[in-house]
């Protein structure tokens, strides 16, 4: 069994950096610590873009992405990139930076959000891909949340994780780490 991190339900967005110490792969490892799921780029250094499927981006470091669109993890979604400097499908409370700074981000939550994000983790609300490029055409996110969950390789490092668009009323959500025997 892999090592596992879990992030709970409530937000449906987010970015972390984790650190995979380079030994323990053969191949594609970092060069250094911290490796940076920033979504920005792929593990071999390919510019990732809005509506794509992350579930292997990081693949080639040991780790792997599962989305469960359900609390009791009874539904799988997509994890994909969400450009949160242009907003799309109505979503503007994930733009970053917030409107209070010159960005697209709107809503009084994310006041004090003043640094451009780039690109987010979202579970995906629909997959459609109407021009056949691979990509889901309006990346929105499920406004009922999800599950991320990471698989690893080897044991790994969590050093920071930034989580966008948790609403007010909302349990904060729950970050968990699990080792190979659950």
């Amino acid at each position: 069994m892999a090592n596992r991190l879990s992030r709970f339900f409530a937000a449906s967005a987010s970015a972390a950096a984790l650190c995979i110490p380079a030994s323990a792969f053969a191949q594609a490892a970092p060069a250094s610590c911290p490796m940076v799921f920033d979504y920005e780029t792929d593990a071999s250094g390919a510019p990732i873009v809005a509506g794509q499927d992350l579930a292997s981006a990081y693949s080639a470091w040991g780790a792997d992405l599962i989305v469960w669109n359900t609390q009791n993890m009874s539904s799988q979604g997509m994890g994909i990139a969400f450009d949160s400097g242009n907003p799309t499908g109505g979503d503007w409370d994930l733009g970053s930076p917030n409107q209070a700074y010159g960005g697209p981000g709107v809503g009084g939550g994310g006041t004090s959000n003043s640094f451009p994000l780039g690109n987010l983790l979202i579970s995906a609300e629909n997959f459609v891909d109407a021009n056949g490029d691979g990509l889901i055409d309006t990346p929105d996110d499920d406004a009922n949340g999800a599950w991320f969950e990471y698989f690893f390789d080897a044991p790994t490092c969590i050093f920071s994780m930034t989580t966008v668009d948790a609403d007010y009323g909302e349990t904060t959500p729950d970050l968990v780490a699990y080792n190979a025997a659950g």
